[in-house]
């Protein structure tokens, strides 16, 4: 690992007296995608109309049917104790969780602020009570100044360090 003088663009003669030898042990290891579904989102989901229809496969894992695709809610998407024990064996410092597809934009603009209010609120409850965790926020896309306000509240009040966006919106 060069030192901040060789990153700041120092002639590479004099950046090699200042390379630092890092081990293995002394470097975290970050799994920086990973998604999660809160069990308020899934609740809130099954609990009134939306446009994502939910089934259960034959291992008894949640389906989201959404408009062009569906997702399997594999234990380890929404059992945060699990993840954190699957974590923890495997050598895992920290990981950074997201919502995946289907997104909230894919509900009415106002559906889509509440539901991702509720999943923000969720990941900062996750990131405040469990120390593998950080978090990004997520955001109704399907309305613009909805989103900014949640992003502001998500940084502000909730300390997400940011955003995820999707690739894909509407």
């Amino acid at each position: 690992v060069l030192s901040q003088q060789a990153c700041l663009g120092r002639r590479p003669d004099t950046a090699r007296s200042t390379v630092t030898h890092v081990t293995e042990s002394d470097m975290p290891i970050i799994d920086f995608h990973s998604h999660y579904y809160p069990p308020a989102y899934l609740d809130a989901l099954g609990s009134r109309p939306t446009s994502v229809k939910i089934g259960v496969d034959v291992q008894g894992n949640p389906l989201l049917h959404y408009p062009g695709d569906y997702n399997v809610v594999v234990r380890a998407h929404r059992d945060i104790e699990y993840r954190e024990q699957v974590l923890a064996e495997h050598g895992v410092d920290k990981q950074v969780v997201t919502l995946t597809t289907p997104g909230t934009h894919v509900e009415t603009p106002a559906l889509a602020t509440d539901l991702a209010r509720l999943v923000n609120d969720a990941f900062a409850e996750v990131v405040a009570t469990r120390q593998r965790f950080a978090a990004l926020a997520t955001l109704p896309l399907n309305d613009a100044d909805a989103s900014a306000r949640e992003l502001e509240r998500a940084m502000a009040k909730l300390q997400l360090p940011g955003a995820m966006l999707f690739s894909n919106v509407n």
